[in-house]
């Protein structure tokens, strides 16, 4: 499909998350950067973005897909928070647990609620 139209949004965004399940982040990043080039509003690919940068190391650039899926698609995103320990991994504390909070809220029973409890109460 992308042979026919590189534009085409579905095909970069579905690639992007083939890559991400192969562990290829680097690949990842560049069709889901062209995803969210070719539609900016979608903060599923926002996310996905989000986390292979986090998987690379990218801390600065995981944190700006994570605002943005948050800023964009609100509640129904609430995993978006959860990879709030990007914000740890920055040294930025008090920004993690403000992340955590609304994760646990929406998402009490998620498989990872456990986890980000944990950090939650490290941070306390």
């Amino acid at each position: 499909m992308l042979e026919r139209d590189p534009k085409d949004f579905n095909s970069r965004f579905n690639l992007g998350l083939v890559r991400i399940d192969e562990k290829d982040y680097k690949n990842a990043i560049g069709q889901l950067s062209d995803a969210t080039e070719i539609d900016s509003a979608r903060p599923d690919a926002h996310m996905f973005l989000g986390v292979a940068f986090l998987q690379t190391g990218d801390l600065d650039r995981a944190a700006r897909e994570l605002s943005k899926t948050l800023a964009l698609g609100g509640r129904q995103y609430p995993i978006a928070h959860y990879y709030a320990h990007v914000f740890l991994r920055q040294g930025r504390r008090d920004m993690a647990k403000a992340e955590l909070e609304p994760y646990l809220k929406d998402s009490p029973s998620d498989d990872r609620a456990a986890e980000a409890r944990s950090m939650l109460e490290k941070l306390k």
